[in-house]
């Protein structure tokens, strides 16, 4: 399982960091039942295709990865997901200004200040063994 959290996405969309994953399946969204035992499947990825209805997780039983069927994953797993990485954006926006030159045939050659636009990532990620190996010592005391 922690090897393909590292994976953890909405088929052609956005990765789906760690924390919102914990989020969703602490209020008992983006988990299915597992079709060999019925215990839960913690989903991790799912189809981009809505009439696929086709998800991956991991049950926690069999401790195997899983795919399952969600009839109502779009309300189950992909709007709960997007309404969260809408909420907690992983970047900062900063503006930076720069001089430059502009041309027109009336005036000619003038400088001009553009405002640049920079998006950058609020939080490094960090893949999920890095992570293990960052909090164990903190919940081992």
């Amino acid at each position: 399982m922690l090897r393909n959290l590292l994976v953890a996405e909405i088929s052609t969309g956005p990765n789906i960091p760690l924390g919102i994953l914990l989020q969703l399946w602490s209020v008992g969204l983006a988990i299915a039942s597992c079709p060999e035992c019925g215990d839960k499947v913690y989903l991790f990825r799912v189809h981009g295709m809505i009439s696929m209805h086709r998800c991956w997780g991991f049950c926690r039983t069999c401790r195997v990865q899983r795919q399952v069927f969600l009839d109502d994953f779009c309300q189950k797993a992909i709007q709960p997901a997007v309404t969260l990485l809408q909420q907690h954006p992983n970047e900062k926006i900063t503006y930076e200004t720069f001089e430059d030159s502009e041309f027109s045939w009336g005036s000619g050659l003038k400088k001009v200040t553009r405002i640049c636009t920079l998006k950058q990532p609020r939080y490094q990620p960090v893949d999920i063994f890095t992570l293990v190996r960052i909090l164990k010592p903190k919940f081992q005391s």
